[in-house]
């Protein structure tokens, strides 16, 4: 039997209907890595966000599993540029000061491999211990803009115990010029494994702080105290660490992370003060935060002002700071310093802003906008 000819408009409607049974590529779509990229066997597991330039080739295991306290839980990762272009790559953040984090190559060339290395140091705590690093990639498009991206690896871990440490952070709010202390616990497992213990270091990093110990804890023979304990001079934040070396029973090293916040120890009504247009003494009423706080002994312009700054006080004994003027001051003119108010020490117990404006200068910054 002879088939009849097919019709030419037969054809082109298959055709359409073929078309619209492909797939069709998303828009946005990541292309895929060139065929030249290796690939891990088994793939391994990363944390990161949407990662698309640099493709993980191969890791260590997320979790290392038990390490004994004071040596390093490592892991490495490498990843591969799967780019036309070369990419930095550029630690951002770690979740603590025992944990290094390294780069073998901060640019990568496309078809090339770059590896991290992370290495924490295993402090003496029960349960999973989990540290990170956060990196940030970034890379010149061929269309000539910026384009970025960010990744997060992971170490887990877990500590071979013969003692236990608290607190695993140490945060302190302190007020300047106010004597503040703050212990670390050391208790070991083995019932008498204490009395063998000799500390090689211990060494505070914060700044005015300084490491005490060991001091012995009456009624817990398993139990040695470490003591940081110091006077903060200064407002401000304070990061640092706590570090001691254990020669016996058993060498080691913990790593005790320390967040310090100092906070003025007088505050002042108003919190500054402000010279508009007239020249006429201003006070500034100090109050301390505590009673423990030390009395004021001077105080400091930092900065070239239109007046004095001295130190008084009031009928009923408050102290006072008295801003008067030298000279008249100009039309346009606009300034600003600093007041500092300091205790006997030398401590900073204040920090305060101070500003001026002439005539014209505070007309022009009040005058009424045009509708």
């Amino acid at each position: 039997m002879t088939r009849a000819p097919r019709h030419p408009l037969t054809r082109v409607v298959a055709a359409l209907l073929a078309l619209a049974a492909a797939p069709f590529p998303r828009a946005g779509a990541t292309p895929p890595p060139p065929t030249s990229a290796p690939t891990a066997n088994p793939a391994p597991s990363v944390r990161r966000g949407q990662l698309s330039v640099l493709k993980l080739v191969r890791a260590d295991r997320e979790s290392v599993g038990t390490v004994k306290v004071g040596s390093l839980a490592q892991r490495t990762l490498t990843f591969f540029n799967t780019a036309t272009v070369p990419v930095s790559i550029t630690l951002q953040s770690k979740t603590c000061g025992c944990l290094s984090a390294s780069l073998d190559r901060q640019t990568v060339h496309p078809d090339q491999i770059v590896t991290v290395t992370l290495a924490a140091t295993v402090a003496p705590s029960l349960g999973e211990q989990v540290q990170s690093a956060r990196f940030a990639v970034t890379w010149t498009a061929p269309d000539g803009a910026p384009a970025s991206e960010q990744a997060v690896c992971l170490v887990r871990y877990g500590a071979d115990l013969s003692y236990m440490a608290m607190p695993q952070v140490i945060r302190r709010t302190a007020i300047a010029g106010v004597p503040v202390s703050h212990g670390v616990w050391l208790r070991w497992l083995d019932e008498g494994a204490a009395e063998a213990f000799v500390a090689a270091s211990a060494t505070c990093t914060v700044p005015g702080m300084s490491l005490e110990g060991p001091l012995e804890t009456p009624g817990s023979p398993d139990v040695r105290m470490f003591q940081m304990a110091g006077t903060p001079l200064a407002p401000g934040f304070y990061p640092g660490e706590v570090r001691l070396r254990v020669a016996r029973p058993e060498p080691s090293e913990l790593v005790v992370p320390v967040k310090l916040t100092v906070l003025p120890a007088w505050y002042s009504e108003p919190g500054g003060a402000v010279f508009a247009g007239a020249s006429v003494p201003l006070d500034l009423r100090l109050s301390p935060r505590t009673p423990a706080a030390p009395a004021p002994a001077r105080v400091t312009l930092r900065g070239e002002a239109p007046f004095t700054a001295r130190l008084a006080t009031t009928d009923g004994g408050a102290a006072v700071v008295r801003l008067e003027p030298t000279r008249p001051l100009d039309q346009a003119e606009i300034g600003s310093a600093r007041l500092h108010v300091f205790a006997q020490s030398g401590a900073l117990l204040m920090d305060l802003p101070v500003a001026w404006f002439g005539p014209e200068a505070l007309g022009s910054a009040t005058s009424t906008p045009p509708r």
